[in-house]
């Protein structure tokens, strides 16, 4: 860090190298087969830190044709041209919120903070949530409350939609819960 003067008012600020991370890797709630990618709701900083990385990842929560992309080009955060690598997982945000998609999971973010306040505790969380699940499908089958989704506590026999649409947080659960409503196809 130095301290330096700013070129244009003469005022005094410290000086930072910019941040420019090897990979960035950021939740979408869409993007296309080619990696462009939209994020619904609040985005944060996670434009502008992918736009600092090297290289990126983008998760997506749905996977939509080009065209749905075209119709609001100015969502596009990220261009598919600066994403290396494309992965769709719905359900990915957990348990933070995917707008349009899925609200947040309190009691798991409850949960979270309370393993994170001593080291014990916090093992145990790791343990049980990252460690002993072999897969996403098997961290959400114990993550999930029953806030997450309707009154289900699990995703087994959940048919999650991959279909290019998109989901109020009341259709999604309906759509996904096998206690809400048939599963779709």
């Amino acid at each position: 860090m130095q301290i330096g003067p700013c070129p244009f008012t003469g005022e005094t600020y410290a000086i930072l190298p910019a941040c420019t991370p090897d990979l960035a890797i950021v939740f979408a709630t869409q993007a296309d087969e080619f990696g462009n990618t939209q994020i619904e709701g609040t985005a944060f900083a996670d434009e502008f830190i992918a736009k600092a990385s090297h290289q990126i990842i983008v998760v997506a929560e749905q996977i939509v044709t080009t065209d749905e992309i075209r119709q609001r080009p100015q969502d596009t955060l990220i261009p598919s041209y600066r994403v290396n690598a494309l992965i769709h997982e719905p359900w990915g945000a957990h348990p933070t919120a995917s707008p349009g998609h899925y609200d947040y999971d309190y009691e798991a973010l409850q949960e979270y903070q309370q393993a994170a306040r001593d080291a014990t505790s916090f093992k145990a969380y790791i343990r049980k949530y990252v460690l002993e699940a072999r897969n996403f499908k098997e961290y959400l089958d114990k993550a999930l409350t029953r806030g997450a989704c309707s009154g289900c506590a699990t995703t087994r026999g959940w048919d999650i939609p991959r279909k290019s649409q998109r989901w109020s947080r009341a259709a999604a659960s309906r759509a996904i819960c096998p206690t809400s409503a048939p599963a779709t196809k």
